[in-house]
């Protein structure tokens, strides 16, 4: 449990993608991973449709980047290292602006 939400933790792409469902509120994956071709945004979309998805980058991603991230669905971009309640407060920021449309 991490903030009072059940939470699961994937080193690797296709066992997340696997384990994606309708249940899912909120992804946290890695720019790394997209980028290695592991997955897509579009794949955790598809498998998820409500889900809020939070990338999470080493350094901020050039203008380019960010755009083509947000594009393709990304709800926020988190800058690592990061801890448990910088995310809760993005996890909980995303889905205020969601309630809001």
């Amino acid at each position: 449990t991490l903030g009072g939400a059940s939470s699961h933790f994937f080193s690797e792409a296709r066992p997340f993608l696997d384990a994606v469902d309708r249940r899912v509120r909120v992804a946290l994956v890695e720019l790394a991973v997209l980028d290695a071709g592991g997955g897509s945004i579009a794949q955790i979309r598809s498998g998820a449709p409500k889900a809020r998805i939070v990338v999470a980058a080493d350094r901020l991603p050039d203008v380019d980047v960010r755009a083509k991230l947000l594009r393709q669905g990304a709800d926020e971009i988190l800058l690592l290292p990061y801890d448990v309640f910088v995310v809760m407060a993005k996890v909980h920021a995303v889905a205020r602006r969601d309630a809001r449309r």
